[in-house]
């Protein structure tokens, strides 16, 4: 008479083999069965990327477009910061060619002033003077030379006279009196007045500056 069949909690070992041939695990939330022994894994590895993929694909489909949205927006981004840094590297370049100019334009003023200052009072009184030996000729080696405009002004001090003695030179010369006035010459102190103008580059606006000073007769 044949055994009877164990029950309860009980397993045959026949039962416990065909449990330890059948492995069951989870890869990403897809579940893959594994065969050992029976040769159908194959086939059933198949038929479950079957009925899987298609979610997938969807799922991929519907996020794919913002891949190309967001490179879109980091390089407009991008290209944002390059323009904002050229606009302030122009400007800091704009501001360092101004601040060198007018640096070339001080130390010109102060040459014509030495210039002025070291002639004699009939010669500085004398437009014709002034007009053939200081204003022939521009500063040498000056980065300004050629580019300003110079209109030098003497009257005497302190009780000025009408009109006073002016001069004025082109950037590309020559000087030519504007005003001449042989009242001055008879005054003890005379009032020295230079103006320099130029076009700075940039297309920035015109400058000018001035320089003042008080030379005496004796």
């Amino acid at each position: 008479m044949p055994a009877p069949a164990p029950t309860g909690g009980l397993r045959s070992s026949f039962q416990m083999g065909k449990e330890a041939d059948l492995r069951e695990t989870i890869v990403g939330g897809m579940m893959r069965h594994e065969f050992s022994s029976t040769g159908d894994y194959g086939y059933y590895k198949k038929s479950m990327q079957n009925s899987f993929t298609p979610s997938i694909l969807r799922r991929r489909a519907s996020t794919a477009a913002f891949s190309m949205i967001d490179c879109l927006i980091a390089v407009s981004i991008v290209g944002l910061f390059f323009s904002a840094l050229y606009a302030v590297c122009s400007q800091c370049l704009g501001v360092l060619t101004t601040g060198r100019d007018l640096a070339n334009v001080q130390q010109y003023s102060q040459y014509r002033i030495e210039q002025l200052r070291n002639c004699s009072w009939a010669q500085l009184t004398d437009s014709n003077y002034l007009r053939n030996n200081v204003f022939n000729a521009t500063q040498p080696g000056s980065p300004m030379a050629g580019k300003l405009t110079e209109t030098v002004t003497i009257n005497s001090f302190p009780t000025p006279v009408t009109p006073a003695i002016q001069i004025s030179r082109a950037p590309a010369g020559p000087a030519n009196p504007v005003s001449v006035n042989a009242a001055v010459t008879n005054a003890d102190l005379a009032q020295v007045k230079l103006t320099l103008s130029w076009t700075p580059r940039n297309g920035r606006p015109a400058r000018t500056i001035a320089t003042a000073a008080i030379l005496s007769r004796f």
